[in-house]
């Protein structure tokens, strides 16, 4: 349910700019018929129900991946904070107690690469959540839940209030009902509407009254309208729907009222206004049903009733174009940036946006004096490791194979590792130089073999060592298979992984950190979470934002402190006088990014009662790069059963010395 009122907020975010939108159409196209409100209302429509766009160079919708609409984003486990919304104090998560578990051990070995890997912004904002914890989104989700229930428990009773006073009515002609129980003519019923009328209407009243009801069943307003308060309904939180569903209802009637007057004479329109005057509903509320003749905006109505004339044709023709121009605007999507530049320029856009909006407003903590705040709302959970060693990914991945001769080549690793009493090994065949094509660094290649059959073949630019796991990562009974790749370089740790489900007849590769199309410094794919950090509205703080969509502010003023008494005279003294200076850095200022050599370390373990990878990173200044980390970044995650990357947690770990 979580992730459903994520997704509604999301499309309720989309859906208010397309609103501004077609409240200034209406001012523009005030002289076009009103059948074209109509189409405009009928795209907000669209954009409320549909999650799914097609991409258009022309769209002026905020990109998709600067809101929370990723799959992999929705998840009961990510259910913290909706949209950057964080409706308390947002914690720096301090070293998470680790209890090791037995694992299964091979060869050992650490590595490092020495290049750096500016960010380029997120993917999504999403949620976290743990238990015996206060989840502000579940809570939001209760609320936003109960409003909808209210509305749609107020449209039946109004539903069966109305079918109890026509009860006793008497069938006139066709779908026509005459009833005494009644002051107004309306239309009732879905898929048999029925026309219900006063039993006082009388010549040309009635005439006018049938006339108007019958154009309302002509263009299904007896459908659309109980649609749209369904849609209002859903997003009941948005004061931009409201607007839009009252000016929408008026619309209708004014649509039916042009409809049949539009070959009336001046005599004839001046009974016709009577007759929706003496039958206007004056405590008429905002309702599905009925769909009523003098049911809302009579004033309006009878106004524009007198000052009525056929609109021109250039007026139709402009209008229908201004509906196709938003429809292409407002119900696509931005295609993806074709350039890392313009991936960054996006990130900085997105970073300026978050700051504007009132929902993204997160509240600020201070974590110098350990507040006891820090903790309040997310208390730090107790993990237990099944590793020993740091790491990172980015590995070369083939398609699964199944009964594929493995490679021939040295067992590097050896244990059970799906558990069923054999033994399983890794081959790795080191290539020589005859054995590669011009151009080719590819130095070794590797296979997993499990109970004698490969189910896995990749390769790698150098000498790896290799660790497993096996663990159920997607909660369906059956294990998936971990395996860590860790290559040997000589500076900072660096590993990769890759995880893989067993399905039918092969093992299928799930989705890695290679697959958020993050880049280092050369262009290279990295396999880092993305992560934005940007300059914090309190003096000496950051915010950084991670995948999980919490925003976690720190205070880096001690480790700035730090540097200054350490790198007197170097440009790192400088970065660290300059933010602590507070002249140099403004609020919302792009200031870090993922550090330098990817993921450092990513293992499997125990979250709670529930399997979990961690995967760890640096986090850097974009001036000071590797050598100012500010701290490490844990991510926890495991996986949907389509094999989608779920965010669990998150926990920040502050550099001081």
């Amino acid at each position: 349910m979580n992730q459903l009122f994520l997704k509604i907020l999301n499309l309720s975010l989309y859906a208010g700019l397309l609103i501004l939108a077609v409240l200034l159409l209406r001012v523009v196209f005030r002289k076009a018929p009103k059948w074209i409100s109509c189409l405009f209302w009928a795209l907000v429509a669209i954009r409320l129900l549909c999650p799914v766009t097609l991409e258009s160079p022309f769209s002026v919708m905020p990109s998709a991946d600067k809101l929370p609409t990723a799959d992999y984003l929705m998840t009961e486990a990510n259910t913290k904070q909706a949209e950057g919304k964080s409706p308390g104090p947002v914690s720096v998560v301090q070293n998470a107690e680790m209890e090791r578990l037995p694992r299964f051990t091979g060869s050992e070995g650490s590595a490092v690469v020495a290049a750096a890997d500016p960010a380029h912004g997120m993917a999504g904002v999403n949620a976290s959540a743990k238990a015996g914890t206060v989840d502000p989104v579940r809570i939001l989700t209760i609320i936003w839940l109960a409003g909808f229930c209210v509305m749609m428990a107020q449209a039946l009773f109004s539903y069966l209030r109305l079918k109890h006073y026509v009860a006793a009515s008497i069938k006139a002609a066709g779908n026509v009902r005459i009833c005494d129980e009644i002051q107004y003519p309306f239309i009732l019923g879905i898929i048999r509407p029925m026309i219900y009328l006063p039993g006082f209407l009388r010549g040309s009243m009635k005439r006018f009254v049938l006339a108007h009801e019958r154009a309302h069943l002509k263009r299904r307003d007896h459908l659309w309208k109980p649609l749209g308060f369904f849609l209002l309904a859903v997003h009941w939180f948005n004061p931009l729907c409201w607007i839009a569903y009252i000016l929408f209802s008026r619309d209708l009637e004014m649509a039916c009222d042009e409809r049949v007057i539009r070959n009336m004479d001046r005599e004839s329109k001046a009974d016709y206004s009577q007759t929706l005057l003496l039958l206007s509903n004056p405590t008429s509320r905002i309702a599905a049903c009925p769909v009523a003749f003098g049911e809302i905006g009579v004033k309006e109505r009878v106004k524009g009733i007198f000052n009525y004339k056929k609109p021109v044709v250039w007026i139709i023709m402009l209008a229908i174009v201004g509906c196709l121009v938003i429809a292409v605007c407002f119900l696509t999507s931005p295609r993806k940036a074709d350039t890392v530049a313009a991936q960054e320029s996006e990130t900085e856009q997105s970073k300026t946006e978050q700051s504007k909006q009132e929902p993204l407003d997160l509240q600020l903590v201070d974590t110098e004096n350990g507040d006891a705040k820090l903790v309040e709302s997310e208390p730090a959970e107790k993990t237990e490791d099944m590793s020993s060693t740091d790491a990172d990914v980015k590995a070369v991945r083939v398609d699964p194979v199944s009964k594929k001769e493995a490679i021939v080549g040295d067992v590097v690793y050896s244990a059970d590792i799906d558990g069923n009493g054999e033994e399983d090994y890794i081959y790795s065949h080191m290539l020589e130089e005859d054995e590669k094509n011009e151009g080719d660094e590819t130095s070794i290649l590797w296979s997993l073999e499990l109970n004698g059959e490969t189910i896995y073949q990749s390769s790698h630019e150098l000498v790896c060592d290799f660790d497993s796991w096996s663990m159920d990562l997607d909660q369906d009974g059956e294990a998936e298979i971990l395996v860590r790749i860790m290559p040997h370089v000589n500076s900072m740790p660096l590993e990769e992984y890759v995880t893989l489900k067993h399905e039918g007849d092969t093992w299928n590769v799930l989705q890695n950190t290679t697959d958020f199309d993050q880049l280092d410094e050369n262009g290279v794919p990295s396999n880092a979470f993305p992560v934005v950090v940007v300059v914090g509205k309190e003096p000496a703080t950051v915010d950084i934002t991670p995948m999980d969509g919490r925003t976690i502010t720190v205070n880096l003023k001690e480790h700035y402190e730090k540097m200054m008494e350490t790198e007197e005279g170097t440009d790192l003294y400088t970065l660290a006088d300059e933010f602590l200076n507070g002249d140099t850095y403004n609020p919302g200022d792009l200031y870090g990014t993922t550090a330098a050599w990817g993921i450092w370390e990513i293992e499997g373990v125990k979250l709670g009662d529930e399997n979990a990878i961690r995967a760890r990173q640096g986090i850097q200044s974009l001036k000071g790069g590797k050598g100012d980390i500010i701290g490490t970044l844990d991510t926890y995650f495991s996986y949907d059963q389509n094999g989608k990357i779920q965010f669990r947690k998150t926990e920040f770990t502050q550099t001081v010395d």
